[in-house]
Parts: C-alpha cells; sequence; structure tokens
C-alpha cells in the first residue's frame, strides 16, 4: 500500500504551480507548471533551471485529490 505525502507537503508543491480556472478542455486539471518548456534542442543545463525535468504537477493533483 503506498502512503499518501502530508497534505502540508502536498499543499507546498502545489503552491509553486499556476492555478487554472475552470476550462472545458481542460476540466480535469486544477494546477499547471509557471513556464513553458524549452525547446527540444536547448541544451541539457538550461532545460534543468528551467525545471523542464521537475516532477510532473499530476502526481501533485492525485495526492490532493486522495
Amino acid at each position: 500500500m503506498i502512503s499518501t505525502p502530508p497534505i502540508e507537503l502536498i499543499e507546498k508543491k502545489l503552491s509553486k504551480l499556476q492555478k487554472l480556472n475552470y476550462n472545458q478542455f481542460f476540466w480535469w486539471r486544477r494546477w499547471t507548471r509557471k513556464g513553458k518548456p524549452l525547446h527540444k534542442y536547448s541544451p541539457l543545463a538550461d532545460k534543468i533551471k528551467n525545471g523542464d525535468y521537475d516532477d510532473s504537477p499530476y502526481r501533485w493533483q492525485i495526492n490532493y485529490c486522495d
């Protein structure tokens, strides 16, 4: 059985994301990343600094709903 992280940790991670208003095409999402991912030909170091490889926002949304 997988344990759910504490609600304080979940809310802290979600506070770093951008809150979405209701959208008929994205009704299942509440948050998204603040910045856009860099182009696929951008250097790896720049992508890491930009947050392209950070945890998925979906992970924290799932935990929040649980």
